[in-house]
């Protein structure tokens, strides 16, 4: 697996990614309040059966929001790699959007390496308080739970590192229960929440990880 740079032979691709996700549980929200104190309290639910969801208007919102991105990764499989070997292309800091690559590795196309996009992760960084924002991590259905996030998600700290920041910031719906736990075992806690984050009105679940 070759985790590089996005180039803008990778935009169709990229925002063709199927976002939609399957899940038997979901984060229930209870929050009640008095005179003394404001509690609120997560907890996850067993649905009575899978739920599949399918985010809505994601090419136009990717479009929208990749060119404010400081960091764009995509994960293929290299054209000189075998599919179970992870390399990174170091050397200078990434490219604020996607650009225009010179040469092809393989000679085969125009498109960055020849190669079938299989994630994605884009990262604003804000200089205050020294903090990347992941916009976007997804991975195609065929090749979740092979550690493309998790190796996307390594270079992205590795990027974060090199750029003085101190942490790295992911949002995910109480729905998506697959990514909370995903987030969750890659080492970030739950820091808040935002009731109205999404245009219909999911709920959106921050969590934060040192790097």
């Amino acid at each position: 697996m070759l985790i590089r740079p996005a180039t803008s032979g990778d935009l169709a691709a990229c925002l063709a990614l199927d976002e939609s996700y399957t899940t038997n549980h979901v984060w229930q929200i209870e929050a009640r309040s008095d005179e003394e104190a404001i509690t609120v309290s997560f907890r996850p639910i067993r649905l009575p059966r899978p739920l599949t969801v399918q985010p809505a208007d994601v090419e136009a919102r990717r479009q929208e929001a990749w060119p404010r991105c400081h960091c764009i990764l995509v994960a293929t499989e290299g054209p000189d790699e075998a599919p179970a070997r992870l390399t990174t292309r170091n050397g200078g800091d990434l490219p604020s959007r996607l650009t225009p690559r010179n040469g092809g590795r393989d000679g085969k196309s125009g498109r960055a390496g020849a190669s079938e996009v299989r994630g994605i992760l884009t990262l604003m960084a804000r200089p205050w308080p020294r903090t990347g924002w992941i916009e976007d991590l997804v991975v195609a259905p065929a090749h979740r739970r092979q550690g493309v996030g998790r190796a996307l998600l390594g270079e992205a700290r590795r990027w974060a590192q090199r750029q003085g920041l101190s942490a790295l910031l992911a949002q995910a719906s109480t729905q998506n229960y697959p990514a909370i736990c995903f987030y969750q075992e890659c080492g970030f806690t739950f820091c808040g929440f935002h009731e109205h984050y999404y245009p219909n009105r999911d709920i959106a679940l921050f969590f934060v990880a040192p790097v």
